[in-house]
């Protein structure tokens, strides 16, 4: 069934179709959310009190960006909580992206994942924030525009931006 489709079921409190949902986006919110707190089970407990909350919130009001803004909001939450967030080991989750249909597939595939850790660690929070959500989430830049709140186009400058300058970094610890 479509994301779509399983959406409306979910507005009409259809348990089973909030299962099948929550499979089928559960994935791209895990990523975007260990990506963004290196600890696997930290982003496991921060993943399910997202579902947790959009089940119990759902008003009719569900969509991927409704989903979205509570895992930014858990996220904020979290890191008021803890100051310092740890580095652990990205192998495995890039390994996990490999086979993701995206732009940055060859890049993920080519570098060993130190490379790209430190070269994404040392990018802005705004950077690695589109870069999350748009190629470890599969968001699209309207979706992204609307959960943090900025014109569509501007997702698109930073987009570029943000890859412009993980190539130059990726570039330096070739090097």
């Amino acid at each position: 069934m479509k994301k779509k489709n399983l959406m409306s079921l979910v507005r009409k409190n259809n348990n089973s179709s909030f299962e099948e949902l929550y499979n089928s986006c559960f994935a791209p919110v895990f990523r975007y959310v260990y990506y963004r707190l290196k600890s696997r089970e930290e982003a496991e407990d921060l993943v399910q009190n997202v579902f947790l909350k959009s089940y119990k919130r759902n008003n009719g009001n569900f969509s991927k960006s409704f989903l979205f803004a509570i895992t930014r909001n858990l996220l904020i939450d979290h890191w008021k909580k803890k100051k310092e967030v740890p580095i652990g080991d990205m192998s495995w989750f890039i390994e996990s992206i490999a086979d993701e249909n995206n732009p940055v597939k060859e890049v993920w595939r080519k570098e060993d994942s130190i490379k790209i850790k430190k070269a994404i660690s040392e990018l802005s929070d705004e950077y690695q924030e589109i870069i999350t959500l748009k190629f470890l989430s599969g968001l699209t830049n309207k979706e992204i525009s609307v959960l943090i709140n900025k014109k569509e186009y501007a997702i698109r400058q930073i987009q570029a931006r943000s890859l412009r300058k993980l190539r130059e970094l990726i570039k330096k610890y070739e090097g």
